[in-house]
């Protein structure tokens, strides 16, 4: 009865050591997950900043850095992204296009 019972506990233990093992590191990922999601957040917003900034000042935008700047917008918006950049997209959305680079 002993060895039985030695066996149980031990395995029990080692089923709930793993299964804590599991969780903290889920726990890590998703933290690492979130901060990563954070940090490429505050990159895109920062990107956006700087491409409407630079349209702004030369008072027109090109086509493909337009095309650009919705693409990070979009992914910016889906990552939770919000505020000042909403209102500098409509600010670019009112310049006028040009399609060659020359």
């Amino acid at each position: 009865m002993d060895i039985e019972w030695a066996i149980t506990y031990g395995f029990q233990s080692l089923v709930i050591t793993g299964w804590g093992y599991l969780f903290a590191s889920l726990r890590i990922q998703i933290k690492r997950g979130n901060a990563t999601q954070s940090g490429v957040k505050a990159l895109l917003r920062d990107r956006l900043i700087s491409a409407i900034h630079k349209a702004k000042k030369q008072g027109f935008i090109y086509v493909h850095e337009l095309e650009n700047i919705d693409k990070m917008y979009t992914e910016y918006v889906t990552l939770g992204g919000n505020g000042t950049i909403v209102h500098m997209m409509k600010e670019i959305s009112e310049l006028p296009t040009k399609t060659d680079l020359n």
